[in-house]
């Protein structure tokens, strides 16, 4: 089974919290990798608990009725 890594998309650079929201564009983007997921069938998605990597793989699971797991674990430090 492939295991696809994804960043999250852009988000406010001078808010560093783990609450900080994707920008309008990053939403935007997010939404616009459906079509770029859509080929590879991905079946479980994993997160990390920060709010702008939740949102980016949030319109894709939406789409395909997948779960977001979150995962405390992943994180950037």
């Amino acid at each position: 089974m492939p295991l696809y890594l994804l960043r999250h998309e852009i988000r406010d650079i001078n808010d560093p919290s783990f609450f900080s929201s994707l920008t309008i564009e990053g939403k935007q983007n997010a939404t616009a990798l459906i079509q770029k997921l859509d080929s590879l069938k991905i079946e479980h998605v994993f997160s990390s608990p920060f709010l702008c990597c939740i949102q980016t793989v949030l319109p894709y699971c939406w789409k395909h009725g997948i779960y977001t797991r979150v995962e405390n674990s992943l994180y950037e430090c």
